[in-house]
């Protein structure tokens, strides 16, 4: 068993319809040349699951159908810690 993270992009869906005001006007106008298609977004999320090359790889972050850097906030030790520990209290009430 393995486990990644995977980032997507920025995708050209519907999501954000109903998501009004000049914040989303203007994000609009400038991220539509940095957005991917549906196909393109689900690229990578194919990538880590099916391509043998990635079979073995766990603990990873994937952009883009590779390994990427994570944010400095995504290297925090102390971050994960309090996130591993919060997510252990969420689920607590669905695990054995």
């Amino acid at each position: 068993m393995t486990v990644n993270a995977v980032h997507p992009g920025i995708i050209q869906t519907n999501l954000a319809r109903d998501a009004g005001g000049l914040l989303m006007t203007l994000m609009g106008l400038f991220a539509n040349p940095l957005e991917k298609t549906v196909e393109q977004g689900a690229a990578t999320q194919c990538y880590v699951a099916v391509n043998p090359e990635a079979a073995n790889t766990s603990g990873e972050y994937f952009s883009d159908c590779g390994v990427a850097k994570t944010s400095p906030a995504g290297r925090n030790d102390r971050l994960a810690k309090k996130l591993w520990q919060k997510s252990e209290a969420l689920a607590a009430d669905y695990l054995p």
